[in-house]
């Protein structure tokens, strides 16, 4: 032990550590080697527990294997590429340095996307939209239904497709469209819609395409229990006795049940 006391370790991998490059985590520290071995979407890092973190970066190894049989069939540029074939996708753009290694989403992942511009959600996707099949932007860029009653900004200085996922340990993603202030009648912000367009067009595409819910097997009513004219008449005896009916109506049920 030196005179800083004893040097952490890494709850995952069980190497020193430093103060540079660590993380906090729920169950103790990760070095940064560790947490570079999980996918860069993973947000909740903190809240996440060594072997959760080890089953992170296992997943890693599985995506890189699997990405050897990805052969994309349809792409806008590397915002979003898609695997019809195999019902596979992913977003290439959001991975920086660890591009090689982007994670492989299988359709049925997806669950919903949104465009949010300037903070504010402008039109959301998915098979309840009403812009499903058609183009997202109008001609001169607007997002369609999204300035009704609204005052229109001349400067867009963000907009972000947002993406929900059932996916282990990531919920959620943004891909980056705009980052810096463009003018809303430029030959930008057109290109930016244009290429908007194109991956919810392939999103919408991926939604349409999942496996469909399993039908809800309605279970036949049980039949009806069959009684007997004794089980019947014991039934009637009890509400005699409780008071419940005559004796005049008893005799007249009991004759009926037994045919007299």
């Amino acid at each position: 032990m030196g005179i800083f006391g004893e040097k952490k370790k890494c709850s995952v991998c069980g190497k020193p550590v430093g103060n540079i490059g660590s993380r906090q985590i729920a169950s103790g520290v990760i070095c940064s080697e560790c947490r570079k071995g999980c996918s860069p979407l993973i947000k909740t890092i903190e809240c996440m527990t060594a072997d959760e973190i080890s089953q992170a970066i296992s997943n890693r190894t599985e995506n890189y294997a699997k990405l050897n049989y990805f052969s994309p069939s349809a792409t806008v540029g590397k915002y979003i590429q898609v695997d019809r074939s195999l019902n596979l996708w992913c977003c290439p753009v959001l991975y920086g340095m660890f591009g090689d290694n982007p994670d492989l989403f299988h359709f049925d992942d997806l669950l919903d996307y949104k465009i949010v511009e300037d903070g504010g959600t402008e039109s959301k996707g998915g098979l309840g939209s009403a812009v499903v099949g058609g183009a997202l932007f109008g001609g001169a860029g607007a997002i369609v239904g999204s300035n009704v009653g609204k005052k229109v900004k001349s400067t867009v200085t963000k907009m972000d497709i947002v993406i929900q996922v059932s996916y282990p340990y990531i919920s959620q993603f943004e891909i980056p469209l705009i980052i810096q202030p463009v003018e809303r009648n430029s030959l930008s912000y057109k290109a930016v819609c244009d290429t908007a367009n194109k991956i919810t067009s392939l999103l919408d595409f991926i939604l349409k395409n999942k496996t469909p819910d399993e039908p809800v097997v309605q279970q036949p009513s049980p039949a009806p229990a069959v009684t007997s004219a004794a089980d019947e008449l014991l039934k009637y005896k009890n509400l005699l006795d409780i008071g419940a009916i005559t004796q005049e109506e008893y005799d007249k049920k009991k004759s009926q049940l037994l045919g007299l």
